[in-house]
Protein backbone atom coordinates (compact mmCIF):
# COMPACT_ATOMS: atom_id res chain seq x y z
CA UNK A 1 0.00 0.00 0.00
CA UNK A 2 1.39 3.41 -1.00
CA UNK A 3 1.79 5.96 1.82
CA UNK A 4 -0.64 8.88 1.60
CA UNK A 5 1.73 11.42 3.15
CA UNK A 6 3.50 13.50 0.44
CA UNK A 7 7.24 13.00 0.12
CA UNK A 8 9.59 15.35 1.96
CA UNK A 9 10.72 17.38 -1.05
CA UNK A 10 7.10 18.49 -1.59
CA UNK A 11 6.93 20.19 1.81
CA UNK A 12 8.15 23.68 0.70
CA UNK A 13 5.46 23.83 -2.00
CA UNK A 14 2.81 22.51 0.38
CA UNK A 15 3.79 25.06 3.02
CA UNK A 16 3.07 27.84 0.51
CA UNK A 17 -0.37 26.41 -0.24
CA UNK A 18 -1.27 25.69 3.38
CA UNK A 19 0.12 29.02 4.55
CA UNK A 20 -2.01 30.86 2.00
CA UNK A 21 -5.05 28.74 2.94
CA UNK A 22 -4.70 29.49 6.65
CA UNK A 23 -3.97 33.20 6.06
CA UNK A 24 -7.05 33.70 3.88
CA UNK A 25 -9.30 32.04 6.47
CA UNK A 26 -7.77 33.96 9.38
CA UNK A 27 -8.32 37.23 7.51
CA UNK A 28 -11.91 36.22 6.76
CA UNK A 29 -12.57 35.38 10.41
CA UNK A 30 -10.85 38.55 11.65
CA UNK A 31 -12.47 41.09 9.34
CA UNK A 32 -15.85 39.64 8.46
CA UNK A 33 -18.82 40.35 10.74
CA UNK A 34 -19.47 37.61 13.26
CA UNK A 35 -22.51 36.28 11.50
CA UNK A 36 -23.01 32.63 10.68
CA UNK A 37 -25.36 30.27 8.94
CA UNK A 38 -28.09 28.47 10.84
CA UNK A 39 -26.00 25.27 10.87
CA UNK A 40 -23.13 26.92 12.76
CA UNK A 41 -25.45 28.03 15.55
CA UNK A 42 -26.73 24.46 15.80
CA UNK A 43 -23.54 23.23 17.48
CA UNK A 44 -23.75 25.49 20.57
CA UNK A 45 -27.41 24.49 20.86
CA UNK A 46 -26.40 20.83 20.60
CA UNK A 47 -23.88 21.31 23.42
CA UNK A 48 -26.48 23.10 25.56
CA UNK A 49 -28.83 20.18 24.99
CA UNK A 50 -26.17 17.65 25.96
CA UNK A 51 -25.32 19.62 29.10
CA UNK A 52 -29.01 19.68 29.98
CA UNK A 53 -29.18 15.89 29.67
CA UNK A 54 -31.32 15.91 26.52
CA UNK A 55 -31.18 13.21 23.86
CA UNK A 56 -30.11 15.06 20.67
CA UNK A 57 -32.27 12.79 18.51
CA UNK A 58 -35.50 13.28 20.47
CA UNK A 59 -34.94 17.01 21.02
CA UNK A 60 -34.49 17.59 17.25
CA UNK A 61 -30.93 18.81 17.82
CA UNK A 62 -29.14 16.42 15.45
CA UNK A 63 -29.83 14.65 12.14
CA UNK A 64 -26.65 12.66 11.49
CA UNK A 65 -25.00 9.47 12.79
CA UNK A 66 -23.20 9.91 16.14
CA UNK A 67 -19.66 10.69 14.93
CA UNK A 68 -20.02 14.48 15.19
CA UNK A 69 -21.75 14.30 18.58
CA UNK A 70 -18.57 12.81 20.03
CA UNK A 71 -16.49 15.55 18.39
CA UNK A 72 -18.84 18.21 19.76
CA UNK A 73 -18.48 16.69 23.23
CA UNK A 74 -14.69 17.10 23.00
CA UNK A 75 -15.11 20.63 21.63
CA UNK A 76 -17.20 21.53 24.65
CA UNK A 77 -14.55 20.22 27.07
CA UNK A 78 -11.79 22.14 25.29
CA UNK A 79 -13.91 25.28 25.31
CA UNK A 80 -14.50 24.97 29.04
CA UNK A 81 -10.79 24.61 29.81
CA UNK A 82 -9.48 27.21 27.35
CA UNK A 83 -12.37 29.71 27.14
CA UNK A 84 -12.13 29.53 23.35
CA UNK A 85 -15.62 29.99 21.85
CA UNK A 86 -17.25 26.85 20.49
CA UNK A 87 -17.69 28.38 17.06
CA UNK A 88 -13.97 29.16 16.86
CA UNK A 89 -13.10 25.56 17.71
CA UNK A 90 -15.49 24.30 15.04
CA UNK A 91 -13.75 26.57 12.52
CA UNK A 92 -10.35 25.23 13.62
CA UNK A 93 -11.49 21.64 13.06
CA UNK A 94 -12.95 22.39 9.64
CA UNK A 95 -9.89 24.36 8.49
CA UNK A 96 -7.59 21.59 9.75
CA UNK A 97 -9.65 19.11 7.74
CA UNK A 98 -9.22 21.33 4.68
CA UNK A 99 -5.44 21.08 5.13
CA UNK A 100 -5.68 17.30 5.22
CA UNK A 101 -7.79 17.39 2.04
CA UNK A 102 -5.04 19.42 0.35
CA UNK A 103 -2.37 16.93 1.42
CA UNK A 104 -4.35 13.90 0.18
CA UNK A 105 -5.26 15.64 -3.10
CA UNK A 106 -1.61 16.55 -3.68
CA UNK A 107 -0.44 13.00 -2.99
CA UNK A 108 -3.20 11.52 -5.16
CA UNK A 109 -2.27 13.68 -8.15
CA UNK A 110 1.43 12.89 -7.77
CA UNK A 111 0.95 9.15 -7.28
CA UNK A 112 -1.74 8.32 -9.83
CA UNK A 113 -1.75 11.16 -12.38
CA UNK A 114 1.93 12.19 -12.49
CA UNK A 115 1.05 15.81 -11.68
CA UNK A 116 3.91 17.46 -9.79
CA UNK A 117 4.09 20.72 -7.81
CA UNK A 118 0.85 22.42 -8.96
CA UNK A 119 1.38 25.22 -6.41
CA UNK A 120 -0.46 28.08 -8.10
CA UNK A 121 -3.45 25.98 -9.24
CA UNK A 122 -3.76 24.56 -5.72
CA UNK A 123 -3.70 28.05 -4.20
CA UNK A 124 -6.46 29.15 -6.56
CA UNK A 125 -8.49 25.96 -6.23
CA UNK A 126 -8.18 25.42 -2.47
CA UNK A 127 -6.75 28.41 -0.62
CA UNK A 128 -8.61 31.16 -2.49
CA UNK A 129 -11.76 29.16 -3.22
CA UNK A 130 -14.72 31.28 -1.96
CA UNK A 131 -16.90 28.17 -1.69
CA UNK A 132 -14.56 26.51 0.79
CA UNK A 133 -13.92 29.71 2.72
CA UNK A 134 -17.61 30.51 3.15
CA UNK A 135 -18.71 26.97 3.93
CA UNK A 136 -16.02 26.25 6.51
CA UNK A 137 -15.79 29.68 8.14
CA UNK A 138 -19.38 30.98 7.91
CA UNK A 139 -21.67 28.02 7.29
CA UNK A 140 -19.92 25.63 9.65
CA UNK A 141 -21.37 22.27 8.64
CA UNK A 142 -19.23 19.13 8.69
CA UNK A 143 -19.30 18.23 5.00
CA UNK A 144 -15.57 18.92 4.55
CA UNK A 145 -14.98 15.97 6.89
CA UNK A 146 -17.18 13.85 4.63
CA UNK A 147 -15.12 15.06 1.66
CA UNK A 148 -11.93 13.90 3.40
CA UNK A 149 -13.27 10.36 3.97
CA UNK A 150 -14.50 10.17 0.36
CA UNK A 151 -11.16 11.37 -0.98
CA UNK A 152 -9.28 8.83 1.13
CA UNK A 153 -11.61 6.10 -0.12
CA UNK A 154 -10.92 7.07 -3.75
CA UNK A 155 -7.18 7.17 -3.02
CA UNK A 156 -7.22 3.64 -1.66
CA UNK A 157 -9.30 2.33 -4.55
CA UNK A 158 -6.77 3.79 -6.99
CA UNK A 159 -3.93 2.24 -4.98
CA UNK A 160 -5.72 -1.11 -5.13
CA UNK A 161 -6.01 -0.78 -8.92
CA UNK A 162 -2.28 -0.16 -9.23
CA UNK A 163 -0.92 -2.63 -6.70
CA UNK A 164 -3.72 -5.22 -6.37
CA UNK A 165 -3.08 -4.98 -2.64
CA UNK A 166 -6.07 -6.30 -0.65
CA UNK A 167 -5.00 -4.02 2.20
CA UNK A 168 -5.71 -0.98 0.03
CA UNK A 169 -9.19 -2.28 -0.79
CA UNK A 170 -9.87 -2.93 2.90
CA UNK A 171 -8.70 0.59 3.73
CA UNK A 172 -11.10 1.95 1.10
CA UNK A 173 -13.91 0.10 2.86
CA UNK A 174 -12.74 1.49 6.20
CA UNK A 175 -12.61 5.12 5.06
CA UNK A 176 -15.98 4.86 3.36
CA UNK A 177 -17.33 3.35 6.58
CA UNK A 178 -16.05 6.37 8.50
CA UNK A 179 -17.77 8.58 5.94
CA UNK A 180 -21.07 6.80 6.49
CA UNK A 181 -20.57 7.15 10.25
CA UNK A 182 -20.17 10.91 9.74
CA UNK A 183 -23.09 11.31 7.31
CA UNK A 184 -24.99 8.52 5.61
CA UNK A 185 -24.56 9.96 2.11
CA UNK A 186 -21.05 8.46 1.46
CA UNK A 187 -22.83 5.13 0.99
CA UNK A 188 -23.35 6.43 -2.55
CA UNK A 189 -19.72 5.55 -3.33
CA UNK A 190 -20.20 1.88 -2.44
CA UNK A 191 -20.26 0.86 -6.16
CA UNK A 192 -16.59 1.86 -6.41
CA UNK A 193 -15.73 -0.94 -4.00
CA UNK A 194 -16.86 -3.44 -6.63
CA UNK A 195 -13.93 -2.53 -8.89
CA UNK A 196 -11.64 -5.56 -8.97
CA UNK A 197 -13.60 -7.31 -6.21
CA UNK A 198 -13.80 -10.57 -8.18
CA UNK A 199 -10.07 -11.10 -7.63
CA UNK A 200 -10.38 -10.93 -3.85
CA UNK A 201 -10.87 -13.95 -1.58
CA UNK A 202 -14.25 -14.30 0.09
CA UNK A 203 -12.69 -13.72 3.52
CA UNK A 204 -11.34 -10.34 2.41
CA UNK A 205 -14.72 -9.35 0.97
CA UNK A 206 -16.50 -10.24 4.21
CA UNK A 207 -13.94 -8.33 6.26
CA UNK A 208 -14.31 -5.33 3.92
CA UNK A 209 -18.09 -5.43 4.34
CA UNK A 210 -17.58 -5.38 8.11
CA UNK A 211 -15.25 -2.39 7.87
CA UNK A 212 -17.80 -0.62 5.68
CA UNK A 213 -20.92 -1.24 7.73
CA UNK A 214 -19.84 -2.11 11.26
CA UNK A 215 -18.88 1.43 12.45
CA UNK A 216 -22.21 3.00 11.52
CA UNK A 217 -24.20 -0.10 12.50
CA UNK A 218 -22.61 -0.22 15.94
CA UNK A 219 -22.87 3.52 16.46
CA UNK A 220 -26.46 3.80 15.27
CA UNK A 221 -27.65 0.66 17.05
CA UNK A 222 -26.67 2.08 20.45
CA UNK A 223 -28.55 5.34 19.98
CA UNK A 224 -31.41 3.53 18.25
CA UNK A 225 -31.96 1.25 21.25
CA UNK A 226 -32.12 4.31 23.49
CA UNK A 227 -34.56 6.23 21.28
CA UNK A 228 -35.84 4.36 18.19
CA UNK A 229 -38.47 6.91 17.18
CA UNK A 230 -36.12 9.89 17.31
CA UNK A 231 -33.38 8.12 15.37
CA UNK A 232 -35.85 6.88 12.75
CA UNK A 233 -37.32 10.34 12.31
CA UNK A 234 -34.20 12.50 12.49
CA UNK A 235 -31.53 10.25 10.93
CA UNK A 236 -33.00 7.39 8.92
CA UNK A 237 -35.93 9.50 7.77
CA UNK A 238 -33.97 12.72 7.27
CA UNK A 239 -34.43 14.39 3.87
CA UNK A 240 -32.87 17.64 2.74
CA UNK A 241 -35.12 20.44 1.55
CA UNK A 242 -36.53 20.26 -1.95
CA UNK A 243 -37.72 23.16 -4.06
CA UNK A 244 -34.71 25.45 -3.64
CA UNK A 245 -32.36 24.20 -6.36
CA UNK A 246 -32.10 21.76 -9.23
CA UNK A 247 -35.09 19.99 -10.73
CA UNK A 248 -37.27 20.42 -7.64
CA UNK A 249 -36.36 24.11 -7.56
CA UNK A 250 -37.38 24.61 -11.19
CA UNK A 251 -40.66 22.80 -10.59
CA UNK A 252 -41.29 24.96 -7.54
CA UNK A 253 -40.52 28.10 -9.56
CA UNK A 254 -43.03 26.95 -12.19
CA UNK A 255 -45.61 26.33 -9.43
CA UNK A 256 -45.81 22.70 -10.53
CA UNK A 257 -46.25 21.43 -6.99
CA UNK A 258 -47.97 18.22 -8.09
CA UNK A 259 -45.16 17.29 -10.44
CA UNK A 260 -42.62 18.26 -7.79
CA UNK A 261 -44.18 15.86 -5.28
CA UNK A 262 -44.11 13.05 -7.84
CA UNK A 263 -40.50 13.83 -8.76
CA UNK A 264 -39.45 13.83 -5.10
CA UNK A 265 -40.97 10.38 -4.74
CA UNK A 266 -39.39 8.85 -7.83
CA UNK A 267 -36.00 10.59 -7.47
CA UNK A 268 -34.71 8.15 -4.81
CA UNK A 269 -35.63 5.26 -7.11
CA UNK A 270 -33.73 6.88 -9.95
CA UNK A 271 -30.80 7.28 -7.57
CA UNK A 272 -31.00 3.60 -6.65
CA UNK A 273 -31.07 2.70 -10.34
CA UNK A 274 -27.94 4.79 -10.88
CA UNK A 275 -26.26 3.02 -7.98
CA UNK A 276 -27.23 -0.37 -9.34
CA UNK A 277 -26.07 0.37 -12.88
CA UNK A 278 -22.73 1.85 -11.86
CA UNK A 279 -22.26 -0.97 -9.36
CA UNK A 280 -22.80 -3.51 -12.14
CA UNK A 281 -20.50 -1.50 -14.41
CA UNK A 282 -17.72 -1.44 -11.78
CA UNK A 283 -18.07 -5.15 -11.03
CA UNK A 284 -18.24 -6.33 -14.63
CA UNK A 285 -15.55 -4.21 -16.24
CA UNK A 286 -11.83 -4.90 -15.90
CA UNK A 287 -9.29 -2.40 -14.54
CA UNK A 288 -10.21 1.26 -14.90
CA UNK A 289 -8.09 4.24 -15.70
CA UNK A 290 -7.65 6.42 -12.59
CA UNK A 291 -9.66 9.21 -14.22
CA UNK A 292 -12.57 6.78 -14.72
CA UNK A 293 -12.72 6.20 -10.97
CA UNK A 294 -12.91 9.97 -10.45
CA UNK A 295 -15.66 10.23 -13.09
CA UNK A 296 -17.74 7.50 -11.49
CA UNK A 297 -17.39 9.09 -8.06
CA UNK A 298 -18.50 12.44 -9.47
CA UNK A 299 -21.47 10.88 -11.27
CA UNK A 300 -22.63 9.41 -7.97
CA UNK A 301 -22.09 12.52 -5.86
CA UNK A 302 -23.12 15.31 -8.24
CA UNK A 303 -26.44 13.57 -8.88
CA UNK A 304 -27.66 14.14 -5.31
CA UNK A 305 -27.86 17.95 -5.18
CA UNK A 306 -28.44 18.43 -8.90
CA UNK A 307 -31.12 15.86 -9.65
CA UNK A 308 -32.00 14.49 -6.21
CA UNK A 309 -35.04 15.30 -4.06
CA UNK A 310 -33.30 17.90 -1.91
CA UNK A 311 -30.40 20.33 -1.66
CA UNK A 312 -28.17 22.09 0.83
CA UNK A 313 -25.22 24.38 -0.06
CA UNK A 314 -22.60 22.31 1.84
CA UNK A 315 -23.29 19.32 -0.45
CA UNK A 316 -20.95 20.86 -3.02
CA UNK A 317 -17.98 20.30 -0.71
CA UNK A 318 -18.32 16.53 -1.13
CA UNK A 319 -16.98 16.65 -4.66
CA UNK A 320 -14.97 19.89 -4.88
CA UNK A 321 -11.64 18.02 -4.34
CA UNK A 322 -12.61 15.48 -7.01
CA UNK A 323 -13.45 18.30 -9.44
CA UNK A 324 -10.02 19.82 -8.80
CA UNK A 325 -8.39 16.45 -9.47
CA UNK A 326 -10.48 16.06 -12.64
CA UNK A 327 -9.24 19.46 -13.84
CA UNK A 328 -5.62 18.27 -13.90
CA UNK A 329 -6.56 15.25 -16.03
CA UNK A 330 -9.05 16.98 -18.33
CA UNK A 331 -8.93 17.92 -21.98
CA UNK A 332 -8.62 21.64 -22.81
CA UNK A 333 -12.37 21.92 -23.48
CA UNK A 334 -13.29 20.28 -20.18
CA UNK A 335 -10.79 22.49 -18.36
CA UNK A 336 -12.50 25.56 -19.80
CA UNK A 337 -15.87 24.20 -18.68
CA UNK A 338 -14.54 23.58 -15.17
CA UNK A 339 -13.03 27.05 -14.98
CA UNK A 340 -16.32 28.64 -16.05
CA UNK A 341 -18.13 26.48 -13.51
CA UNK A 342 -15.67 27.54 -10.81
CA UNK A 343 -16.41 31.19 -11.50
CA UNK A 344 -20.18 30.65 -11.66
CA UNK A 345 -20.32 28.62 -8.44
CA UNK A 346 -18.00 31.03 -6.61
CA UNK A 347 -20.15 34.02 -7.56
CA UNK A 348 -23.28 32.12 -6.56
CA UNK A 349 -21.91 31.28 -3.11
CA UNK A 350 -20.69 34.84 -2.52
CA UNK A 351 -24.19 36.15 -3.29
CA UNK A 352 -25.84 33.53 -1.09
CA UNK A 353 -23.70 34.14 1.96
CA UNK A 354 -23.77 37.89 1.47
CA UNK A 355 -27.56 38.19 1.26
CA UNK A 356 -29.38 35.04 2.43
CA UNK A 357 -30.41 35.38 6.08
CA UNK A 358 -30.28 31.61 6.58
CA UNK A 359 -26.62 31.68 5.47
CA UNK A 360 -25.53 34.64 7.62
CA UNK A 361 -26.17 37.57 5.21
CA UNK A 362 -22.90 39.34 5.99
CA UNK A 363 -23.87 42.35 3.84
CA UNK A 364 -26.66 43.16 6.27
CA UNK A 365 -23.98 43.46 8.97
CA UNK A 366 -21.70 45.62 6.85
CA UNK A 367 -24.63 47.85 5.88
CA UNK A 368 -27.20 47.68 8.70
CA UNK A 369 -29.85 49.68 6.85
CA UNK A 370 -33.52 48.94 6.26
CA UNK A 371 -33.13 48.70 2.50
CA UNK A 372 -30.43 46.06 2.96
CA UNK A 373 -32.65 44.02 5.29
CA UNK A 374 -35.43 44.16 2.70
CA UNK A 375 -33.04 43.16 -0.09
CA UNK A 376 -31.84 40.17 1.94
CA UNK A 377 -35.45 39.13 2.55
CA UNK A 378 -36.24 39.38 -1.17
CA UNK A 379 -33.14 37.48 -2.34
CA UNK A 380 -33.67 34.82 0.31
CA UNK A 381 -37.16 33.98 -0.91
CA UNK A 382 -37.57 30.53 -2.45
CA UNK A 383 -38.11 31.58 -6.07
CA UNK A 384 -35.28 34.12 -5.91
CA UNK A 385 -32.90 31.44 -4.63
CA UNK A 386 -33.90 29.14 -7.48
CA UNK A 387 -33.15 31.85 -10.06
CA UNK A 388 -29.84 32.82 -8.46
CA UNK A 389 -28.73 29.18 -8.51
CA UNK A 390 -29.92 28.54 -12.07
CA UNK A 391 -26.52 29.19 -13.76
CA UNK A 392 -24.86 26.80 -11.31
CA UNK A 393 -27.51 24.17 -12.01
CA UNK A 394 -26.94 24.52 -15.77
CA UNK A 395 -23.18 24.13 -15.27
CA UNK A 396 -23.55 20.92 -13.24
CA UNK A 397 -26.07 19.55 -15.74
CA UNK A 398 -23.63 20.14 -18.62
CA UNK A 399 -20.80 18.70 -16.55
CA UNK A 400 -22.87 15.62 -15.75
CA UNK A 401 -23.61 14.99 -19.42
CA UNK A 402 -19.92 15.49 -20.21
CA UNK A 403 -18.88 12.97 -17.55
CA UNK A 404 -21.31 10.38 -18.95
CA UNK A 405 -19.95 10.95 -22.45
CA UNK A 406 -16.32 10.67 -21.38
CA UNK A 407 -16.95 7.57 -19.28
CA UNK A 408 -18.83 5.94 -22.16
CA UNK A 409 -15.95 6.63 -24.54
CA UNK A 410 -13.45 5.23 -22.07
CA UNK A 411 -15.59 2.11 -21.54
CA UNK A 412 -15.40 1.33 -25.25
CA UNK A 413 -11.60 1.24 -25.07
CA UNK A 414 -9.70 -1.93 -24.07
CA UNK A 415 -9.30 -2.26 -20.32
CA UNK A 416 -5.86 -0.95 -19.28
CA UNK A 417 -3.24 -3.06 -17.54
CA UNK A 418 -2.35 -0.74 -14.66
CA UNK A 419 0.08 -3.17 -13.09
CA UNK A 420 2.44 -2.77 -16.03
CA UNK A 421 2.45 1.03 -15.78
Amino acid sequence: MTPIIPIRKDFPALLKIIGCLVLVRLLFIAYMPQTYAVDMYAWPRLIDGLNAGKNPYTADLFNYPPFWIQVVYIINKISLYTAIPIIRLVQVILITTEILVVLVSWSLLRRFFNVFSPVVPFIVAFALNPILVLLNCQHGNIDIIVALWLLLCVYMILDHLHTQSPVSWLMACFFLGLGILTKTIPLMLAPLLLIGIRRLPVAHILFGAALLLLPVTLGMSIVYVLEPEGVTRNVLGYRSLGGWYGITGILSWLNASGISVVYSRISPWVMMSLLSFLGWFCWRRGPFLPVDVVRIALLLLVFIPTFGPGYSPPYTVWFVPLLIILYFTASPSLRRLLLVGYLIASLDYIIEYAFFNSHGAFMSKFIPQQYMYELCDQLGARHAQVLIRMPMFLFFTILYITLIRDLSRSARQPAPDLLSQ
